[in-house]
């Protein structure tokens, strides 16, 4: 009798230990982050020309926000907000004069002050909170910023940052074949995946072949097996300018675009994809130097808060076959992501998140922090105001204020000035005050970043990539 008494007490302790661990009641979740994608050249907003068929198929599925910005301008502290719900200044990774990962160390002594901060060591991520409520979690990165030397893998049980080379990050169709792999040994129990799609990024096309004086004597070769979208009337011998600039970008995004497609078919002849809870978004977007949009001289990213760069392409197909559609105009940021998954899956927020449930009301803010040597002016048109200073900007409505520690502020209206040309400082003074008072003031209130802890320096190995990708003198 003592010993059935003993076994039955063995299986209530091995039966409440297995409900720790149980598997979660809730879909498997896909987030796919398209590094460098511009909101204006996909289909789903109104681009005439065909970058991307497959992501349209998917966001005919999905809730396509049309009001949705990045918190920053570049890699690492826009992820960093999606995987923790928070502002760049609450999570801390970010450029750093002071950070802990000395990058320049084998780039050069003129670079010696090259340095970042991963996020806090006692940050809380998304992928931890989702291991630990049953999830199996992976992750695999295109982008050297994600490297797990940035602590951006924190929580995945699987983290793949392998293949980052110094031509042009890693291929679109080396991520869908890894993220294939995944999904096929993580059929049976709920996953979430985090999926980083570089393509778009510069470099994106190998330089333009030359003839014996040194001229351009044709269009470059494409980096990948495919043919770029020709507009009608393009002249692929004229090899500068915006124009050409512009046709190399989208050759990207629809070759990265394909890749993706073979992906959703996967999880459609798995039986996955209508259950699969699915976010698509960019990190941030990018200047193309486009007169017509205002961008005469301006190139990249991580310099400045301008709507190319911070106005991303932000889509969500829910799980079911009940999912929302359409389009829907409610301002939303990158760090809604945590709080939308969270709240879904019945899982308590971590203290001091910034972001709310997707369509929730909370303020639209940005920031960049850059590093000393890189607060100078980029591009071919030194006066712009765009891209002088640190930055911060709130987003009100159709108002966009702009703070800039160079003092070059900013104050324009998106609905009657989408190029952001004018600097309308000077005719709505009230209205710029009250948006600087807001945001210096909502700012100012966020926790200061925990400690980083111990942090493993970046290999030569890793530098390299960096250097060679063009982030040796503050590329992003």
């Amino acid at each position: 009798m003592r010993a059935s008494s003993q076994f039955l007490q063995l299986l209530l302790v091995a039966a409440l230990s297995a409900g720790c661990t149980h598997k979660p009641d809730g879909p498997n979740i896909l987030l796919i982050t398209l590094d460098t994608t511009r909101r204006d050249h996909l289909g789903m907003y109104g681009y005439p020309l065909p970058t991307s068929p497959n992501l349209d198929r998917l966001a005919e599925d999905s809730l396509v926000y049309t009001s949705a910005y990045a918190v920053s301008s570049w890699t690492l502290p826009t992820h960093a907000s999606m995987f923790t719900g928070k502002l760049p200044s609450a999570h801390g990774a970010n450029y750093d004069p002071e950070g802990p990962l000395r990058l320049g160390e084998a780039i050069g002594a003129q670079y010696s002050h090259y340095r970042a901060r991963p996020i806090a060591e006692n940050e809380v991520t998304l992928a931890q909170l989702l291991s630990e409520h049953g999830y199996a979690t992976g992750g695999i990165i295109a982008g050297p910023w994600m490297m797990e030397v940035f602590r951006l893998g924190k929580g995945f049980q699987h983290y793949d940052d392998e293949g980052v080379t110094a031509l042009n990050g890693r291929p679109a169709e080396d991520v869908t074949a890894r993220a294939i792999e995944y999904v096929d040994a993580h059929q049976g129990e709920p996953f979430f995946l985090f999926l980083n799609y570089y393509d778009p990024h510069s470099p994106t096309w190998q330089d333009a072949p030359l003839d014996a004086q040194g001229n351009p004597s044709g269009p470059p070769e494409p980096l990948h097996d495919w043919r770029p979208v020709v507009p009608p009337g393009f002249d692929p011998a004229k090899v500068d300018g915006p124009g050409f600039g512009k046709l190399c970008y989208d050759a990207e995004i629809r070759y990265m675009d394909g890749a993706i497609g073979k992906l959703m078919e996967h999880l459609k002849q798995s039986g996955l994809y209508e259950d699969t809870w699915i976010f698509v978004l960019a990190d941030h977007g990018d200047l193309l130097g486009d007169p017509v949009l205002g961008e005469t001289g301006l190139w990249g990213h991580g310099d400045s808060l301008t709507e190319p760069e911070i106005h991303i392409p932000f889509f969500v197909k829910e799980p079911g076959a009940g999912g929302r559609k359409g389009q829907a105009a409610s301002p939303v940021q990158q760090t809604d992501i945590l709080p939308t998954i969270l709240a879904r899956l019945g899982i308590a927020l971590p203290p001091n998140v910034q972001g709310t449930p997707l369509g929730g009301k909370h303020l639209i803010v940005a920031e960049l922090h850059k590093l000393p040597m890189m607060n100078r002016v980029h591009g071919t048109n030194p006066k712009d105001w765009r891209h002088l200073g640190d930055w911060r900007a709130i987003v009100d409505g159709a108002d966009k204020f702009g703070w800039s520690s160079n003092g070059t502020h900013f104050l324009v209206d998106l609905a009657q000035d989408p190029g952001e040309r004018v600097n309308a400082l000077d005719r709505k003074p009230e209205r710029a005050q009250r948006l600087e008072q807001l945001l210096g003031d909502y700012l100012g209130s966020l926790p200061a970043p925990g400690s980083v802890g111990e942090v493993e320096q970046p290999g030569a190995e890793v530098l390299k990539t960096l250097e060679g990708l063009g982030y040796g003198g503050g590329g992003k």
